[in-house]
């Protein structure tokens, strides 16, 4: 397992390539989009699990905005850990009824263009 913590497109297919044969089964994106959109088709082609940063970044986004000033360590930790597997659960869920099963990138993009996309249609936006 990889956690990529690089600058943005940073990976590209070759590297991609490398990872795996290095016997990697799964790259998390831990940083700004670090796999190019030619690595993560590579990862997909060759079998390894990846998990993108839309996906990833969104737990500390939601548990920065959620915080208040009493907040202890152990609260913060679960809090986290719901979160990510709350998240987890949506990419996953959303993947198989699109007939994607774990392919958590096209289930991030799509689950967030679907929440967009009924918060548009609440507003009578659409």
């Amino acid at each position: 397992m990889v956690f990529c913590a690089a600058k943005s497109y940073e990976i590209e297919p070759k590297e991609a390539a490398v990872l795996a044969e290095k016997g990697c089964r799964l790259i998390v994106d831990a940083a700004h989009a670090p796999c190019t959109p030619a690595a993560v088709k590579t990862l997909k082609k060759l079998g390894i699990g990846y998990a993108p940063f839309k996906a990833t970044l969104a737990t500390g986004a939601t548990v920065g905005a959620s915080l208040v000033d009493e907040v202890t360590c152990p609260d913060v930790i679960k809090l986290v850990d719901d979160l990510a597997a709350s998240i987890y659960f949506d990419v996953s869920k959303t993947a198989s009824e699109y007939n994607l099963r774990g392919d958590l990138n096209a289930g991030t993009n799509i689950a967030s263009f679907l929440r967009v996309a009924n918060v548009m249609d609440a507003h009578g936006a659409i």
